[in-house]
Order: C-alpha cells, then sequence, then structure tokens
C-alpha cells in the first residue's frame, strides 16, 4: 500500500499583515433614518377565513377530547 500524501498549505515568500478591513473600509456614509410608519391595524378577517378558523378550531377540540 501507498502512503497517501498529506495535503498542507505552504507559506510562499515574506508573511505580510493583510487586514482587509483596514484596507476597504473608507469613510462610512451615514445613511438617512427611514420614517417611522404608523403601526397598521390588522385587517377584518374576511368570512371564509373566519369559517376555515372555526373548523379548526373545532377540530382540534375535538382531537384534544379524544386524546384525554
Amino acid at each position: 500500500m501507498q502512503a497517501k500524501k498529506a495535503a498542507s498549505v505552504v507559506q510562499v515568500g515574506k508573511k505580510v499583515n493583510f487586514e482587509p478591513d483596514s484596507a476597504f473600509r473608507g469613510e462610512k456614509k451615514t445613511k438617512p433614518k427611514a420614517a417611522k410608519k404608523d403601526a397598521r391595524k390588522a385587517k377584518k378577517p374576511s368570512p371564509k377565513t373566519q369559517k376555515i378558523a372555526a373548523a379548526t378550531k373545532a377540530k382540534r377540540a375535538a382531537k384534544k377530547k379524544v386524546a384525554e
């Protein structure tokens, strides 16, 4: 059996202290603050949605009763 060579990273040349932050940062521009939106009121659910919600609620209640 042949011994597998371990893959290793070899540093070639002079080590340079490279800090990308300082190299590319530059001056930060302050972003304008977004105007606060008024809190939106929830829309009244449609009759169709209310029916579905009622059916789901009933289903869950029935399931709970069976589990007890």
